[in-house]
């Protein structure tokens, strides 16, 4: 048996254990595996930690020299990474990590009603999983050669035509809730999980799907109410308006106006790096990718963690006193109040706002890079520095960028 043979043997239980914990599919658990961990050279030792997870505060972790590319070198740093007890533990984690995350919501989703390992693959790369814009391509090749396909529990190929395909995702559809979720609701496990997933199809953010009807949860079902109901009580009946509406596909039961609205709802922070860029001014845009491009360059790893976002999220972080304006650059928009954010705030994936990334010298770097692009970079400022802040005018024409936002 060949050294991949053995190591996709090896993998085989714990990716399907992740599957039945998660529903992310065995054969990309086990593909991503083979990338990240070099066909199992490499799991960090005694760490068994085959995705490169970095540890948390308090987690149980071992630190270990690494290689960062950092201004067009490679750099030697101490980076602490999540300890696991086997194999297992870190493919279920990994497989939770995907199911936690909104931006991974609809993959999973997706995924329930098809069977499609491919089209999960694209997903995780559309999402911004990877940087290599031929990750899916790598999955797909891996999953392809090694018949990763036939490990998954799911078994997408049972699907033999086009009638099939639509019967099953009717029945996916249509599969009715076991009793009440949300406020004074029964609560079941699997039903709740049903329609945290589901809210986070319709862009509302129920918190981590978890099967926990806690107070995010009841939120986000009173928040979707409010496009239809007039006295939202953040309970889904069985049989219930909530249910049919959550049921129906996004976009469906709503006019072009509402579903513009719609595309633009919701936390902003978790959109796609593609959607964060189309919700900049288009002018502001092209250079904001420049940015990104000549930051990749450096060896930093930038992405876009706000674009646009509302003036509800600012006057949250003003009153959390992380933002010294009740409106920004980052709430503009358009006279039909389609976003056009004249402001990014760009981080490095790797560190955010921890002090690596002054360490690394990433705020630096960006500033540089924004200056000689003509953007204002927040670092510059001298009562309020925000040095992951990049804007395209001029702080002296906020008023009248609010005043052409109708605001």
């Amino acid at each position: 048996m060949s050294k991949t043979d053995d190591f996709i043997k090896k993998c085989t239980i714990p990716a399907q254990e992740s599957e039945r914990d998660a529903g992310v599919p065995t054969a990309i658990t086990i593909a991503q595996a083979c990338v990240e961990s070099g066909w199992g050279e490499h799991h960090i030792g005694e760490a068994n930690n085959y995705f490169g997870v970095k540890a948390q505060k308090g987690e149980d972790s071992v630190s270990v020299e690494t290689k960062e590319f950092v201004h067009g070198k490679y750099i030697t740093i101490a980076a602490s990474f999540k300890k696991y007890k086997s194999m297992q533990d870190s493919f279920v984690d990994h497989g939770r990590f995907l199911k936690n995350n909104a931006r991974y919501a609809s993959i999973l989703f997706e995924y329930a009603k098809t069977g499609n390992s491919d089209d999960f693959a694209r997903g995780l790369q559309k999402a911004g999983y990877a940087t290599d814009p031929k990750y899916a391509e790598l999955l797909i090749n891996i999953m392809t050669s090694h018949k990763l396909y036939a490990l998954n529990i799911k078994q997408g190929a049972n699907i033999k035509t086009a009638k099939d395909f639509q019967a099953k995702n009717d029945a996916v559809n249509t599969m009715n809730l076991t009793a009440s979720v949300g406020q004074d609701g029964v609560n079941h496990k699997p039903d709740v999980e049903r329609v945290q997933a589901m809210l986070l199809l319709h862009r509302f953010t129920p918190g981590p799907v978890d099967g926990l009807c806690g107070k995010k949860t009841i939120n986000a079902i009173i928040a979707f109410q409010k496009t239809f109901l007039p006295h939202p009580d953040g309970l889904i009946d069985v049989k219930g308006k909530t249910w049919q509406m959550l049921s129906l596909k996004p976009l469906a039961h709503k006019s072009p106006q509402e579903a513009s609205a719609y595309k633009w709802s919701g936390d902003s922070s978790q959109w796609s790096q593609e959607q964060k860029l189309e919700s900049l001014n288009p002018i502001f845009r092209e250079k904001v990718k420049t940015l990104l491009e000549k930051m990749k360059g450096r060896g930093f790893l930038p992405k876009i963690f706000y674009g646009w976002r509302s003036v509800a999220v600012q006057l949250d972080l003003y009153n959390k006193k992380r933002t010294k304006v009740k409106f920004s650059f980052h709430n503009a928009q358009l006279p039909n109040k389609t976003p056009n954010s004249y402001a990014a705030d760009i981080v490095d994936k790797r560190w955010g706002w921890g002090n690596d990334a002054e360490k690394n010298g990433y705020w630096k770097a960006i500033g540089e890079e924004a200056n000689k692009l003509g953007l204002v970079w927040g670092g510059d400022w001298k009562g309020f520095r925000d040095v992951a802040h990049v804007q395209g005018r001029k702080n002296s024409e906020l008023s009248v960028v609010k005043k052409e936002s109708g605001l």
